[in-house]
């Protein structure tokens, strides 16, 4: 007959490849940390991107005009990939871009510790400097802002910005987006001039909604 202390020390040595098989399973991630020097590189990435869109905005704003319409170049949308494995959807991407090469860029930000097949086409070249990410960590912001920062820096045009994954899909034309993001900033101009000439009338939140993407797909299906 074995006495208790026995039984349980017994039970406490079983239990111990248990728990470090299930403790993985059991406890919380450990999420990768953000350095300091990478973090001080991104911050100051980002400063010198918010510099160069304000100098942007004010030089933009006292653009001259012709008699035909505005010198400035149409807005851009900046098309931020953020992924750590393959372009799964790049022929479908490619489809949407094509045949409007002047009105967007890509930009790529790639997990440098897995090795990706880079692909063709538009997204030939627009890889950013990556550095290593974690899924619901928050190495994702900084991979976000440094995407963010380099798509100011390198193109004033940039006006709208989609942060998107290896797995999104577009469901619109290229076209349909541009113009809808387009109108939309438009009537929110608009809307927001109009307060400002009249400062004695209450601004109501309901008028400075932008509709939904999903309402303007309901609306204008494929």
């Amino acid at each position: 007959m074995f006495s208790s202390p026995f039984v349980l020390s017994f039970a406490l040595l079983l239990s111990l490849p248990l728990l470090f098989l299930l403790a993985p399973r059991i406890l919380p991630p450990r999420h990768l940390p953000i350095s300091l020097p990478d973090e001080l590189d991104d911050l100051a990435l980002f400063r010198r991107a918010s510099l160069a869109a304000s100098a942007s905005h004010s030089s933009s704003s006292t653009s001259t005009f012709s008699r035909l319409g505005t010198t400035n170049p149409p807005p851009k949308i900046a098309f931020l990939f953020l992924t750590n494995s393959d372009l799964f959807f790049a022929p479908l991407w490619e489809k949407f871009f094509d045949g409007n090469q002047h009105l967007f860029n890509i930009y790529i930000h790639a997990d440098p510790s897995v090795k990706l097949n880079p692909p063709g086409g538009v997204f030939q070249g627009r890889f950013i400097a990556g550095k290593k990410t974690q899924r619901a960590s928050p190495t994702l912001i900084s991979a976000a802002r440094r995407l963010l920062a380099t798509a100011l820096l390198d193109d004033p045009t940039n006006s709208f910005f989609a942060l998107v994954s290896q797995h999104c899909i577009p469901l619109q034309s290229f076209q349909f987006v541009y113009h809808s993001l387009r109108s939309a900033s438009l009537r929110l101009r608009s809307r927001a001039q109009i307060d400002q000439t009249t400062p004695s009338r209450p601004v109501r939140r309901a008028e400075l909604v932008i509709p939904s993407f999903e309402d303007g797909v309901k609306k204008n299906p494929v």
